[in-house]
């Protein structure tokens, strides 16, 4: 199931039906970004320290937020560069919600569309479906128009399963060390450290995720193993068993 191009190769038709639904997506979240409702928590992020007249570092930003609130630092950290480079304003200290809530969007379609065979002619629909259904998910789209990375972890959920679906692909059914596995590995030890600097309760997937990689090449080397018993029994068993036999 695996076992298939990446990534997808899909008819001109299909990435406009795609395009179409990533770009809806986006001018969802982005709609009158701006006049949204400020909560309250909303600011221990995007408060004086971003757009006041005294400004802090990056490094005491972020170290200071995470120390002080229950932000991370890793998206303080994105929040005062974005802040910085675009300017201190509300549509501004959103935008990075909006954006990484909207390439989940993608990475949904690339996930379901990924796992569906190569051989199935219809597995562009139900990609197409699930990411339609996230462009308009509510919830997404309240998260995704506020400072704080809540928006941002489907995103990192689905980045660490789509390279965990990578790293199967790439291990095969032996689990050889090949540099198709290498790269996998790396991407996704990138998609967890990401998931753990920018949230605390991303730390979630990675460990669920964590564990079926381990107990992926565990069932392996057991069965290797139990044939292996199983064949040195066999071979100590046969001799006394064929002395036995009946002579015709």
């Amino acid at each position: 199931m695996l076992e298939q191009s990446w990534p997808p190769r899909m008819k001109p038709w299909q990435w406009v039906f795609f395009a179409a639904v990533f770009a809806a997506a986006f001018l969802l979240r982005v709609h009158d970004l701006s006049r949204i409702f400020l909560w309250l928590d909303e600011t221990d992020l995007f408060n004086e320290s971003i757009y006041g007249n005294h400004h802090r570092s990056l490094l005491d930003f972020a170290f200071g937020t995470r120390n002080g609130t229950t932000q991370s630092w890793g998206w303080s950290a994105i929040f005062w560069i974005v802040t910085r480079a675009f300017g201190p304003s509300i549509a501004v200290a959103r935008m990075p919600a909006v954006l990484v809530n909207t390439a989940g969007v993608a990475l949904l379609f690339a996930l379901v569309y990924r796992l569906l065979p190569e051989s199935s002619v219809n597995r562009f629909w139900p990609a197409l479906f699930a990411a339609i259904f996230a462009a308009i998910s509510v919830v997404q789209m309240n998260y995704s128009q506020q400072t704080y990375p809540y928006g941002a972890t489907p995103f990192l959920a689905l980045a660490v399963m789509l390279a965990r679906f990578e790293v199967r692909a790439a291990a095969g059914v032996e689990w050889k060390a090949t540099p198709r596995l290498f790269r996998a590995v790396t991407l996704y030890t990138a998609a967890i450290s990401l998931s753990f600097c920018v949230h605390a309760s991303a730390a979630l997937i990675p460990a669920l995720s964590m564990a079926v990689s381990v107990s992926a090449p565990s069932r392996a080397y057991a069965r290797r193993q139990g044939k292996s018993v199983r064949d040195c029994c066999a071979g100590r068993l046969l001799p006394p068993s064929l002395s036995f036999a009946p002579r015709p």
